[in-house]
């Protein structure tokens, strides 16, 4: 990739390209129990994410790799992970069925501390203004219990804000 983005120029670097810490595969599946309250009524559900293939955007002029994760069973809802020194969302928006743009932001960096902050802002899109994203790092090497096993994780808080529509809400995420 890196040979196609700079040119046909050989390499004279013998060392390996670095890497993230982060892994993902074609294949890997995440449940997610998600809920959510209006009102005085709580919902809750549980979806299904499975990483389907691999796939590039040409976004702001850069290519940029990343895995297409799907809901099952609805394979139309997608989401897409790029993987580097973090892992980021790409999340295409929409409106009326019309693509209006792209909202990408870090779901984590690569060794984080308890109390670390970072905050991602988005370019202005229709109808929304500037998206934000405030991070929070709550806890470090978690055990977390699964039906697929035990995990050491990262707790993650996000509370998301646009200019327009104001605090969105908040998700914690254990990666």
């Amino acid at each position: 990739l890196l040979t196609l983005i700079f040119g046909c120029k050989k390499s004279e670097s013998t060392s390996p390209p670095p890497t993230s810490g982060y892994t993902i595969k074609i294949g890997d599946t995440w449940w997610f129990h998600r809920w959510s309250k209006e009102d005085t009524i709580i919902k809750t559900d549980t979806t299904k994410q499975i990483v389907v293939k691999e796939t590039t955007f040409n976004i702001n002029n850069k290519t940029i790799p990343a895995y297409v994760i799907v809901d099952s069973p609805n394979t139309s809802s997608r989401t897409y992970l790029h993987v580097s020194d973090s892992i980021f969302a790409i999340t295409p928006l929409t409106f009326n069925d019309t693509f209006i743009g792209w909202f990408i932001w870090r779901l984590i960096r690569a060794n984080v501390s308890v109390g670390d902050t970072w905050t991602d802002v988005s370019d202005p899109i229709p109808f929304v203004g500037r998206m934000t994203i405030k991070s929070r790092v709550k806890a470090v090497n978690v055990n977390e219990n699964v039906p697929a096993g035990s995990f050491i994780v990262t707790k993650v808080g996000q509370d998301f804000y646009t200019d327009i529509w104001g605090y969105l809400g908040y998700i914690e995420w254990n990666i």
